[in-house]
């Protein structure tokens, strides 16, 4: 039986993380009329469909190539992660909208039972910076940009339940009413400033965006220097879909070597540039050419004895 992956076990764990808190939050909200606890429990039920939405975009993703998608699947992710942050955006215009509505409008009616909402306010906090730390620790080892996007969307939740948490606080203990506000508007500002990051990620990996070049610049060394035998390199592309680096690049050899050797060379050459990340997938094309036949961004390299 075929192990779950990493990134699968993540969103089916926020997915059920989110659920809880829907219930939760909602539970509590309805009978204390504590309004923040109930936005925030309609936070959480857009959670749930964005994690259930990035469960299916990691199982597309993990899909093998197939012959309307002779690359694989992995772009998937980028949608995912650009979709994510989108919707983070439009969160965070929402909480500052509301934030700066609550400054002018005097809240008219008090809450009943305010001990009980803040309590799980606070147990969702914990609940949440759990998930948090759990998600971007696997986004790490993944190296996947979906599990980064929902770990961002948590975070987001967290400053939230923190922000509506020290509001309750507040308003029990002092009567004063604008600290609610005014927190969740900063929490606003950073959580619109985070999502654009996320999405511009997102973005660039649906448009083919090169790999750092100091990466490039790796890949040129171990392709320069394999052999005595190689005279140059030429038309080095590169680009990542999901967790897979795409390298293509032209291959100058001596002409009078043989073919066999030729393709041993390229292989060997394909299996340094492997060693460069070996947490990721690899899709390399070497192109064998006897000479430079590009124009420009050509680099090529003198052996000495």
């Amino acid at each position: 039986m075929k192990s779950i992956s990493l990134e699968r076990k993540a969103t089916l764990i926020s997915t059920f993380v989110a659920a809880l808190l829907i219930l939760l939050k909602l539970l509590v909200g309805l009978y204390t009329g504590a309004i923040s606890v109930v936005a925030s429990a309609i936070d959480s039920l857009l959670d749930l469909g964005v994690s259930i939405f990035n469960y299916m975009a990691v199982r597309k993703k993990e899909e093998p190539p197939d012959e309307d998608h002779n690359f694989g699947h992995g772009k998937i992710e980028g949608i995912a992660a650009a979709s994510q942050g989108l919707v983070i955006l439009g969160a965070a215009f929402f909480i500052l909208y509301q934030s700066l509505q609550k400054l002018l409008t005097p809240e008219q009616k008090g809450m009943q039972n305010t001990p009980l909402a803040l309590g799980i306010m606070l147990v969702s906090f914990v609940i949440t910076w759990i998930l948090c730390s759990y998600l971007s620790k696997a986004a790490k080892v993944s190296k996947s940009l979906i599990l980064e996007a929902d770990s961002l969307h948590y975070r987001s939740d967290l400053l939230t339940n923190a922000a509506i948490a020290m509001g309750l606080f507040a308003s029990y203990m002092t009567k004063i009413s604008w600290v609610d506000p005014v927190l969740a508007c900063l929490f606003g500002v950073y959580i619109g400033a985070s999502s654009i990051k996320v999405i511009k990620k997102g973005v660039n990996m649906l448009m083919d965006t090169a790999l750092p070049e100091e990466f490039a610049e790796k890949i040129r060394n171990v392709t320069l220097t394999h052999s005595s035998l190689v005279r140059g390199m030429h038309e080095l592309k590169t680009r990542r879909s999901g967790n897979m680096n795409i390298v293509d690049l032209h291959l100058e050899l001596n002409e009078e070597i043989p073919l066999g050797q030729a393709h041993l060379i390229s292989d060997e050459i394909m299996e340094k540039i492997r060693q460069l990340d070996t947490e990721v997938k690899w899709m390399i094309n070497i192109h064998l050419d006897p000479e430079d036949d590009s124009d420009q961004d050509v680099v090529q390299v003198v052996h000495s004895n």
